[in-house]
């Protein structure tokens, strides 16, 4: 028996510490309310959210293609006059958020876990994408 990989499974994870910095966007067990950390007064019932589809979307990707356990993103490159694409497929391996990121016609750029939007706000960054 296959079973078809759930890009809803789990919706948020505990952090490592490292993973925090200002600004992230994180959830309280147990409630509803999203918060935006400003300082580093962190307990054990902060969550943060795996990265997931309408992520992507908000960083504006469009979704291009998909198969039944990968998906597939394109974006106009802004940084260029050219008309190159950046290309992200997003997957998951069990609960954990996996990328590759390349740029059109050319070698992957990035192929990381990457758990929460913020990470992949800083992956696009650091890549300056």
């Amino acid at each position: 028996m296959t079973l078809k990989p759930n890009f809803q499974m789990n919706k948020f994870y505990t952090p490592h510490l490292d993973e925090f910095r200002n600004g992230i966007v994180y959830h309280i067990d147990d409630t509803s309310q999203t918060f935006i950390l400003t300082d580093f007064n962190i307990n054990e019932d902060v969550k943060l959210k795996f990265l997931d589809v309408e992520d992507i979307l908000s960083l504006g990707f469009i979704l291009y293609g998909e198969t039944y356990d990968t998906k597939v993103f394109h974006k106009p490159l802004e940084s260029t006059k050219s008309t190159s694409i950046i290309e992200l497929v997003f997957m998951k391996i069990g609960d954990t958020p996996v990328i590759s990121i390349a740029v059109e016609d050319e070698q992957y750029l990035a192929s990381c876990i990457c758990k929460n939007k913020f990470e992949l706000e800083f992956i696009l960054n650091r890549l300056r994408l």
